[in-house]
């Protein structure tokens, strides 16, 4: 008895070594157990026992597990099976009663105990424990072992709660189930009796967790097993572990398999096998080199495989130039689609895109990633059930019920009630039934259709619940719906009293349920009374008609698992004490941990696949897609009850025999590794690819692995350009389907019109969404000869020409809502500002401290007395009163704002006495105070600016005046020379222009963006006194609010000017620091006075640029890069602009590089 290690070449595989011993071993009738992962378990298994039968040998000796099924071999006839494991259905209900059961006991985790994700990270904790062959007991007490430090104290304090919950837990777990540790104890006693004179192999795993370990001991003790690992004669002789070493995954699982065998004195062998053809595959080996430490120079490797390094527009893009490769692999080379296989890190960033692609491809495929349940139909109807049962309900949850697929409310149809009284529905063959259900159908899709162009129309917005309760008179509603005659509008107020019955019927059965009990009680007397469970047996159908197999599946499998929910809802109710989560967040916390089965494989199907994956064998074609930098190397992790500070503590005290997951910077060093097992599979070709721009048109950096691989392999990087499927190929990609092409014909035929629909189909090859140029009279006729320009209209045409003309030529607009807009929001902060400021400087607001709460109380103060005098529009303070979210919206505000001015206050001890003018407005024709910028054009008109200063100080330093504009922004702002190239961020500069001018002896200081966004101190341990404390907490919150600026690079006037600067030389105001003889540092935000001339008169020469480009039609397409505008994606107008970079000519402008102050100096 023996374990036995056999160590091959990287870019080999183990199967090659396998054969030849169970074709030997069957010869002579001995047992055989391979152990395989899960995944690739029956491919495993298919290619074993085929090569046996293949050479005529005997096969039923030779058994292929995977080590969760080689236990159920182990158990299937044992006492055990009389007891069952907790399934996810029963641990979430247990789990939710435990954490309820000693919430009050709690210390760390008191109050996140109320939130549902809770439950799922307590269930990951425990799994970890399980796997890791640990007790929450010995995890506390080898936290007490690692070193003392206050985050440990808080892990101890974790810990003791997690052990409070476990213990509640077990204690509430019924008589006839056992845990899983259990069963692998009672599968390790059986393996002498079971499994004698058995050869075991194992191979494809390069981790084992401390549970799989102990069973391959206890295996080994009784028979030979042979590991198979990756490595050589170096990994067996150097025993040092590190995370440079690019072997660092398999020499860390052979020092814990070594250690664990030495203790049981199992003997121990080692076998290093080499191929005779080291040049056939080498891609693996070359990539490892790379991160070998060794200063050796590498040569240059010739590999056999075609190596294709491509970057594509977007991940739609890539996906569909991916396919069309594979497709002309397969229909032009002679390959069959399991010779090829597509890997990525993660599989749910293409779910949306690949297999909609793969199907009207019709490419038979494999998503090898089990699909969770959380995104089914029935899923999203629970969980707007629970929305509409809570207070802050709204019209979207609302309309999301009511557009589910498998909800519907009995509604008078005479065409179609007619035909069933006619026929009688029993009297209708399958599809006939079908298809009249199908009607029913549309015809309530419909009435949900009217029912949200009412909503919308009577104001009841998104964010807000239904609010009318009368339904209103027959003329307001035909304003909305023309087209409906009276009989649908009597039905369509029928229809509406309906909703109203159905919203008062849900809450008033799920209003003061007692327990679990009567909680599935009711839930299941909903889905039967509202045809849930009639509907969800209508689209199983419907799904199997159209051949769609695995959909049906899915149906039928999410229905189980709410039965089987709601049952043990029933088995294990508690009424002792009210839960804190809703049994609703219960239920869709299940069903977020809960996965389709996956489907069986066919003989020839393309493989999608996680990096991530082992794979069993080669393929002649590798596409490895979405290699950008967020996911590899790998992302930090989502966050768990552990941080990786704690998880590296615990790390370092843990035996061999014991494990958590591994800390992140374990995970990161093993990325090498885990695409080299990618990468060794391509025996021809290696396709690897990354894409440019996100959903948001946001750019997106490559992974550098693919620099590396490039150099490695000398290859050069491609950048595809935007391929685009023309409207003619789709059209031919489906007249192409000849039964397609005859149901198409026949349709036309009878409806009639056939040429003029040909011509409109034909017209479509041709259509374009870019919008041509306006005629220059046509631009005067709507913009008039003489152009008055606010600042952000300017930016607006610099961000997208087209957005300008929607938004100022067109006047577009959404519908108004009853929420306040983001401009009211900052209407009113500007106002708040304004008037405190205002009440200050005149003396009539006397404060007794400068604290945030004290300038809150002030704050509200002055909004009152401003609403007394309609100094504000009380219809913004009406908009913010609205409902409790609103005035809570205000309420933050307030908050925000005291912040603000807590922060302006306490820095203006740091300033000389000067003048401050705040909201000085600028090109009003009420108002000439301040002289409007005026530019003359090329067609004899006046380009105008007008805007508001929000903050405009005068400081007097040696008998000159300094001015410094600020202006206030929502989120943070930095000032950018390359925006301002681009001229996108032209603001500071024009009103420091303007304030220029109106004081004509005065010099430029600088301008600044101010901050208005919510800012939160996280509380951080400390060992200093409570003074230094106060102090550092200061600090902190000044440099918080201190403002993005950009001043004068002349010391003597900012020293001056900033009494800090000059004492501690570093300012608390500007963006400046000192050095000990006295010069500004190279990081201080400073320009020159010529620096700033010439700025100045770069932003007055956009403005007469852009003036002249909007009046002679300029209105293109043309979205700056990396800048948010409506008409991308997400935008309002995107409907209309249809914008999409995979279409031709639909470029985002790019954005300027690298700009410094000598860009603009040469122009």
């Amino acid at each position: 008895m023996s374990l036995i290690f056999s160590f091959y070449e990287i870019d080999d595989n183990p199967q090659r070594l396998i054969k030849p011993l169970i074709k030997k071993g069957s010869e002579t009738a001995e047992k055989q157990l391979i152990l395989v992962p899960e995944h690739i378990k029956f491919e495993a298994e298919r290619d074993y026992i085929g090569s046996l039968s293949e050479q005529g040998s005997a096969s039923f000796n030779t058994k292929v597990f995977s080590i969760s099924r080689f236990l159920w071999y182990l158990l299937r006839y044992d006492d055990i099976y009389n007891f069952e494991i907790p399934s996810g259905i029963t641990e979430t209900l247990l789990l939710s009663q435990a954490i309820n059961s000693v919430s009050e006991e709690l210390t760390i985790y008191k109050n996140a105990s109320q939130y549902p994700d809770f439950i799922t990270k307590i269930s990951e904790v425990m799994s970890e424990l399980t796997s890791g062959n640990l007790t929450i007991d010995e995890l506390i007490s080898l936290d007490q072992d690692s070193k003392a430090s206050h985050e440990n104290i808080l892990l101890q304090q974790k810990l003791q709660d997690i052990s409070k919950i476990i213990k509640s837990y077990n204690a509430l777990l019924p008589k006839n189930y056992c845990l899983r540790q259990r069963y692998q104890e009672r599968a390790i006693t059986l393996i002498k009796e079971v499994m004698r004179n058995t050869d075991v192999y194992i191979s494809h795993f390069y981790r084992f967790n401390p549970e799989e370990i102990k069973l391959i001991m206890a295996m080994a003790s009784h028979n030979d097993v042979t590991i198979y690992l990756t490595g050589d004669q170096k990994m067996v002789n150097d025993s040092n572990v590190s995370l440079f070493d690019p072997y660092d995954i398999p020499k860390r699982t052979y020092q814990t398999l070594l250690v664990e065998a030495r203790k049981e004195n199992i003997p121990l062998y080692h076998h290093f096998s080499s191929r005779t053809n080291r040049e056939e595959l080498q891609l693996a080996e070359t990539w490892l080199k790379i991160f070998e430490t060794t200063k050796e120079q590498k040569k240059r490797v010739n590999v056999s495989q075609d190596i294709h390094l491509v970057n594509y527009l977007n991940l739609e893009e890539e996906a569909i130039q991916v396919l069309k490769e594979i497709k002309g692999l397969v229909e032009e080379q002679g390959y069959r689609y399991k010779d090829i296989l597509i890997a990525t890190r993660q599989l749910s960033r293409y779910k949306l895109v690949l297999p909609k692609l793969l199907k009207e491809g019709q490419i038979p495929f494999l998503w090898d990633e089990p699909e969770k349940m959380a995104d089914h139909p029935l899923v999203t109807l629970i969980e707007s059930l629970k929305k509409i049962t809570t207070t802050s309900w709204t019209r979207s949850d609302l309309l999301v019920l009511l557009r589910n697929q498998f909800f519907s409310i009995p509604c008078d149809y005479p065409e179609i009630s007619s035909e069933v009284t006619h026929t009688g529905s029993s009297t209708l063959n399958q599809s006939e039934n079908l298809a009249l259900k199908t009607d029913i159908i549309k015809a309530f899709e419909s009435q949900v259709d009217y029912l949200d162009i009412l909503l919308e129309g009577f104001g009841v917005d998104e964010r807000h619940p239904l609010i009318v309760e009368d339904w209103v008179s027959e003329q307001e509603i035909r304003k909305m719906l023309i087209d409906l005659d009276d009989e649908a509008i009597k039905r369509l107020e029928n229809f509406y009293k309906q909703v109203m019955n159905l919203i008062s019927d849900i809450r008033q059965r799920f209003s003061k349920l007692m327990d679990m009990s009567q909680f599935a009680t009711v839930l299941k007397k909903f889905l039967i009374d509202y045809g849930v469970v009639d509907q969800l047996n209508y689209w199983r159908d419907v799904a199997i008609e159209m051949n769609e197999i695995e959909l049906s599946k899915h149906h039928e499998q999410v229905f189980k698992v709410l039965q089987d929910f709601m049952v043990e809802m029933v088995q294990y109710h508690t009424t002792e004490k009210e839960l804190t989560v809703s049994y609703f967040d219960i239920l869709l916390d299940l069903f977020s941990r809960t996965n389709y089965k996956l489907p069986p494989t066919r003989l020839d199907q393309l493989v999608v696949t996680t990096i991530d994956a082992v794979q069993y064998q080669p393929r002649k074609a590798i596409f490895i897609i979405g290699l950008t930098q967020d996911v590899l190397p790998l992302s930090p992790p989502v966050s768990s009850l552990f941080n990786e500070s704690e998880r590296d503590a615990l790390a370092s005290v843990m035996p061999n025999d014991k494990d958590l997951k591994p800390p992140f910077k374990q995970k990161i060093a093993a990325e090498p590794y885990i695409l080299a097992l990618v990468l060794k599979l391509a025996s021809e070709r290696l396709h690897l690819s990354s894409f440019q721009f996100g959903e948001e048109g946001e750019e997106i950096k490559d992974s550098p692995y693919l620099t590396q691989i490039a150099t490695a392999f000398e290859v050069v990087p491609v950048k595809a350009r935007a391929n685009y499927v023309s409207t003619s190929e789709v059209v031919n990609r489906y007249l192409g389907d000849m039964q397609f092409r005859q149901v198409f014909l026949t349709y036309l035929n009878r409806i009639g019109g056939y040429d003029h629909l040909i011509s409109r189909i034909m017209s479509a090859f041709s259509w374009s969404n870019i919008p041509q140029k306006l005629p220059e009279r046509i631009a005067q006729d709507l913009y008039g000869t003489n152009l008055h320009l606010s600042v952000s209209q300017l930016e607006s045409f610099y961000k997208d020409p087209y957005n300008y003309f929607l938004k100022y030529g067109l006047k577009l607009q959404e519908r108004p809502t009853y929420e306040p807009t983001v401009l009211e929001k900052g209407t009113l902060a500007h106002f708040m500002l304004d008037e405190f400021w205002k009440e200050i400087i005149s003396g009539d607001l006397q404060l007794e401290t400068r604290e945030p709460k004290d300038l809150k109380a002030a704050l509200s103060d002055v909004i009152s007395r401003s609403i007394d005098n309609k100094a504000v529009n009380p219809a913004i303070i009406r908009r913010f009163n609205y409902n409790n979210y609103t005035a809570f919206m205000l309420e933050r505000l307030k908050e925000t704002i005291s912040q603000v001015l807590f922060a302006q206050l306490e820095l203006q001890q740091d300033l000389i006495p000067h003048d401050v003018m705040t909201e000085t407005v600028f090109g009003d024709q009420h108002d000439k105070s301040f002289i409007a910028p005026k530019y003359s054009l090329s067609n004899g008109g006046v380009a105008t600016l007008r805007g508001r200063i929000d903050r405009l100080e005068r400081f007097f330093f040696q008998d000159k005046s300094y001015i410094y504009v600020s202006d206030y922004k929502s989120s943070g702002k930095k000032i950018d020379l390359t925006r301002i190239y681009d001229g996108v961020d032209l603001q500071l500069l024009i009103y420091l222009d303007v304030a220029l001018k109106k004081f004509n002896q005065s010099q430029t200081l600088g301008m600044s963006y101010v901050s208005l966004k919510s800012r939160y101190i996280e509380h951080t341990y400390s060992t200093l006194s409570a003074e230094d404390q106060a102090k550092e907490f200061l600090k902190k919150r000044l440099n918080d609010f201190r403002a993005e600026s950009m001043v004068l690079n002349e010391t003597d006037v900012l020293c001056s000017i900033d009494h800090r600067l000059n004492i501690d030389n570093s300012s608390r105001v500007f963006k400046t620091k000192l050095k000990k003889n006295g010069e500004l540092t190279k990081n201080s935000a400073v320009q020159s006075k010529e620096s700033f001339d010439t700025l100045l008169a770069y932003a007055n020469r956009l403005v007469v640029e852009a003036a002249e480009r909007i009046l002679k039609g300029d209105i293109s397409l043309a979205p700056l890069e990396d800048t948010l505008v409506d008409t991308v994606k997400e935008g309002i107008y995107y409907p209309i602009s249809l914008f999409d970079p995979s279409l031709p000519k639909n470029y985002y402008r790019p954005k300027s590089k690298d700009i410094t102050i000598d860009h603009f100096k040469k122009l």
